[in-house]
């Protein structure tokens, strides 16, 4: 089977795992209320929350940025957000293989004028501390979580899961210790960089400051957006139950089995929610809100790709050499 073949095959499988996922939920959830309070979302806490994750992507964007300038001269931050913008569309809107992170990589490496191997640490080492940022804020909420969710076997599923997330982290950190045996292998070696280029944020103030901050600040807003739209559909929740129940999902939500964690995100919700006294209903409500708000923010990314687009149809010519 040709690598394309199994990439149409692995995009198949993840659309029909997305619509069996969505549609038992439609099966076992009251489907027409759910929608009915979707269609009857108050308008203002809708954009609001618009705004908030539209706010996240510039953040996104300047973390980005500061990880590559790290490495040395990188474009300037304007092609960093609207290049954070087409990763958000694919991620979101589209079923593609691809991804949105690929889509950043190639518009560094190709319009930005930077090594492929440079593009690809920058972006990866992004993912990493936004997924970071994503354990750290679980984890400050851990308290909450276990006063709303008493279920034993909940708890240490939870935890597993935090500390399977930071274990990963730790042990890309400690990429150096693998055997020197392995280190020829070119793809190992480019992960041997990363691991050091992540070591040298946390070991560098100025640089953990700046993307310490910029990822709780980032995650914070998109993580508040969701407490937002419940005022948007009058569905009563502390805040404290939402912090600490949304990253959870987002976590399980990044497994890739899933058209952008569509299916695994309103499961998890609609499940946990529930030891809040949140109906089906409105969590179904509020996960799909959620989803749609992200979909609507990565909009203008299409558009940004769209205008690009003619720009990559053009025969290829010889292109001077990599600037870093």
């Amino acid at each position: 089977m040709s690598d394309k073949a199994k990439r149409i095959l692995w995009t198949l499988l993840k659309v029909g795992v997305t619509l069996g996922l969505l549609s038992y939920l439609a099966l076992e959830i009251e489907l027409g209320q759910a929608l009915g309070l979707v269609s009857s979302a108050h308008p203002g806490p809708i954009l609001i929350a618009i705004g908030m994750v539209t706010a996240q992507q510039f953040i996104i964007a300047l973390r980005w940025k500061f990880l590559s300038d790290m490495q040395g001269e990188s474009p300037r931050y304007s092609r960093f957000f609207r290049w954070t913008m087409e990763g958000l569309f694919f991620n979101q809107a589209l079923p593609s293989s691809v991804g949105g992170d690929a889509i950043r990589v190639f518009r560094l490496a190709r319009d930005g004028g930077l090594r492929l191997s440079r593009a690809t640490s920058s972006v990866l080492l992004d993912r990493a501390f936004g997924l970071l940022g994503i354990v750290i804020i679980s984890a400050a909420f851990l308290p909450s979580m276990f006063h709303l969710i008493t279920d034993p076997v909940m708890q240490q599923g939870v935890v597993f899961l935090l500390a399977a997330a930071l274990a990963a982290f730790v042990l890309f950190l400690v990429l150096d210790a693998l055997p020197h045996s392995l280190r020829r292998w070119k793809v190992v070696a480019e992960f041997l960089n990363m691991s050091k280029q992540a070591r040298e944020v946390l070991l560098t103030p100025a640089m953990l400051l700046k993307v310490g901050l910029a990822t709780l600040i980032g995650q914070t807003l998109a993580l508040s957006s969701f407490y937002v739209l419940a005022l948007g559909i009058d569905v009563q929740v502390d805040y404290s139950v939402t912090m600490a129940v949304l990253p959870v999902a987002i976590l399980i939500a990044t497994i890739p089995v899933t058209i952008a964690g569509w299916g695994l995100r309103e499961g998890v919700l609609v499940l946990a929610l529930s030891y809040a006294s949140v109906s089906e209903p409105e969590a179904l409500a509020l996960s799909v809100l959620f989803g749609l708000v992200q979909v609507a923010v990565g909009l203008p990314g299409g558009v940004f790709w769209l205008m690009a687009r003619r720009r990559y149809e053009l025969p290829q010519t010889q292109s001077p050499g990599p600037t870093a």
